[in-house]
């Protein structure tokens, strides 16, 4: 009775989800904390975005703004001041996320973007198993992808490797990111790079496809020393504006 009380209410939570798309976000942060048990800091901007995931920490000061989509997916942390942008997608899928294929496997899906994050407009995560992506690190431009279940064709089997990717990063436009693939803190990705492989060494430029290593960078360059997320000439870091 209890596995059946749980499905009705997981179908419940899923219903509730759409309505709160077009809600204000100070409703969306009081619906989120006490009907879904999310834990949410203070200063949290959520726009029209659906967020349907069993389960989800946001720090203080992040925004996350219209059109992105959370499916599924098991469990979601956001830092302190990290900025998601307009159109992104992150998804799980009950293959990867029910408890027997996560025995089988080893996998653990799970969203976890560190401290001062800027993720874009319209990137796809594929989060069958865990994402990572460190603080200080910018998904720039647009149509990135980043996937961590691949079919083995040895085996026949749908298996899983996760993405990591370090502190302090530059991710350019239309990247692709292989299942297992990473990068460590104070890289740059070039726009259009094939990641397959887990590089070492930083203070690099990756490119190509399939990515390499194309030069040093310099350590003292002013964007692995920032001590705030947002770049802008212009106007503020999005808690800033009214």
């Amino acid at each position: 009775m209890s596995r059946v009380m749980a499905r009705v209410r997981s179908s419940l939570l899923c219903c509730l989800s759409l309505a709160v798309v077009v809600l204000p976000s100070s409703f969306k942060v009081l619906i989120y904390r006490h009907v879904y048990g999310f834990k949410i800091g203070k200063n949290v901007k959520i726009g029209l975005s659906w967020i349907s995931v069993a389960y989800m920490e946001i720090e203080d000061h992040v925004t996350i703004s219209h059109f992105n989509r959370f499916k599924g997916v098991p469990v979601v942390r956001i830092g302190n001041h990290s900025v998601i942008g307009v159109g992104n997608t992150f998804t799980s899928t009950y293959e990867f996320t029910n408890p027997a294929g996560i025995r089988s496997r080893g996998n653990q899906p799970m969203l976890i973007v560190g401290e001062h994050c800027g993720i874009t407009m319209f990137h796809y995560f594929d989060i069958q198993d865990t994402v990572e992506i460190g603080p200080f690190t910018t998904l720039a431009g647009r149509g990135s992808v980043f996937f961590t279940h691949y079919l083995d064709v040895i085996t026949g089997s749908q298996s899983t490797n996760p993405i990591r990717i370090g502190q302090y990063c530059m991710i350019g436009s239309n990247v692709c990111f292989a299942p297992g693939a990473s990068v460590p803190d104070y890289c740059v990705v070039g726009m259009g790079a094939v990641v397959t492989n887990q590089f070492t060494e930083s203070y690099k430029l990756i490119a190509g496809n399939p990515a390499r290593t194309i030069r040093e960078l310099p350590h003292d360059a002013a964007y692995f020393h920032r001590e705030r997320g947002w770049i802008s000439s212009y106007v503020g870091a999005p808690e800033d504006r009214s």
